[in-house]
């Protein structure tokens, strides 16, 4: 299995070093990728010395790409050409412990999710077969022509068109668990995500992801 993330410059600086400190910690033995969007050489060298392998993608997106474009970037990078499973993750998706990962999965896709409103959902990470990540990928590449707002378009693509398994052992951070006494969180919560950053700031997110690991 390759564990995966993509970002640009601004998404890398603020959660690189959650990401990898945490993959390190709990999943040593697994390769790790992260597709960069226009990095800096000071950026390949930090991902070098921890061993996480690089690949600029900038000309998977338009020359000048908007906001929607970005959108985009995790899913139109996919590296099914490794003939791996993959582990994809939001680069602020962060590990909270090790969980058991399948070596094997019988769908197309494996979804870590949280509980939203009485159901499971969530995009944040999932496993993929190297045969549903490039279905993904030529579907981020029709999208490019018309880039979605939200990660929503793409998630329900994903739900009408690949098998899945969900697995509840996503927990995303809010208010609740912000308060002076620590919230004492479910045994399932391998994964930690916080607020959207249309809610909480970056620098809000990043306290709240720190505090509990």
């Amino acid at each position: 299995m390759i564990i995966y993330c993509a970002a640009d410059t601004v998404y890398f600086e603020l959660y690189y070093n959650l990401w990898i400190g945490q993959l390190k910690k709990y999943y040593p033995e697994y390769d790790k990728l992260i597709a960069l969007y226009k990095p800096t050489e000071e950026i390949i060298d930090r991902c070098k010395k921890d061993n996480v392998e690089t690949i600029d993608v900038s000309d998977s997106l338009p020359e000048n790409p908007t906001r929607n474009h970005f959108y985009l970037l995790r899913w139109i990078n996919l590296p099914y050409q490794k003939n791996k499973l993959i582990l994809e993750t939001q680069i602020n998706c962060i590990a909270r412990k090790k969980q058991p990962l399948p070596t094997t999965i019988n769908v197309e896709q494996w979804r870590v999710q949280r509980p939203k409103r009485d159901i499971l959902g969530g995009v944040s990470a999932a496993i993929f077969t190297p045969e549903s990540a490039e279905k993904v990928v030529q579907q981020a590449e029709i999208m490019l022509d018309n880039p979605p707002d939200t990660d929503h378009q793409m998630n329900m693509w994903q739900i009408n068109n690949l098998t899945q398994q969900q697995v509840k052992c996503e927990y995303q951070l809010r208010e609740k668990d912000m308060k002076e006494e620590k919230s004492e969180l479910p045994e399932w919560a391998y994964w930690l995500t916080a607020r959207s950053a249309a809610v909480w700031s970056h620098e809000k997110k990043l306290e709240a992801l720190t505090r509990y690991l």
